[in-house]
Order: structure tokens, then sequence, then C-alpha cells
């Protein structure tokens, strides 16, 4: 199998086969289309998770506890949402500890 053959005949709707790029290309658009929605721009709903008197300014962030968070990240694994690197914040977490606990004061958060 060549490297422009990795994608194997696929079956369509009328039971004969998708042999080219083509018409590969046109069943998997056809059941991407079944599967998936188009968003109407609105934000799920989600559940509160914390009773509704417990609030972020609630939370005690020191130093020592954003480094024990901070280390108990899986290094491997792979990068969040924001393209964060684990192994860059598990690695440096000594140093970050300080700063991320400035940063959450700064922001407006003063935990008692």
């Amino acid at each position: 199998m060549t490297y422009r053959d990795r994608i194997p005949s696929l079956k369509m709707p009328d039971g004969s086969f998708a042999n080219n790029d083509f018409e590969r290309a046109e069943v998997l658009q056809q059941h991407f289309k079944s599967v998936f929605v188009v968003g109407d721009g609105s934000n799920p709903t989600i559940a509160r998770m914390v009773p509704d008197n417990v609030n972020l300014g609630d939370v005690d962030f020191t130093p020592n506890g954003v480094f024990k968070a901070l280390g108990s990240i899986k290094p491997n694994s792979a990068c969040g949402p924001d393209g964060m690197s684990p192994r860059f914040l598990y690695m440096l977490r000594h140093v970050l500890c300080v700063p991320l606990k400035v940063s959450y004061l700064i922001h407006g958060y003063n935990p008692v």
C-alpha cells in the first residue's frame, strides 16, 4: 500500500465501492454530514458543579498549592485548548507557582 493508497475502498450507500479519491471524499463527506451538525452559535448550558454559595473568590491559592497542582500534571499528555505544553508547566512549576498566585490576585480575586 503506497502513501496515496492509505484510505482503502469505501462502501457507498448503493452498495458499490468508492475506489478513487473523489468518490472516497464524497463518501466521507456524506458520513460526516450525517453525524455532525452545524452550530447555531449559542453556548451549551452547563450545570453548576458546586453549591451556589461557593465562588471563585472562596478558593485559596497559595504558591505551595499551585506548585502541588502543577506537579500533578502528566507532562507527556497533549496540550490543552490554550496550546500550553503540559511539560512546560510541569518542568517550570517551581518558577511558575508564585507568578500564577500573583496573577490570580491581580485579576481581582483576593482569597482570605
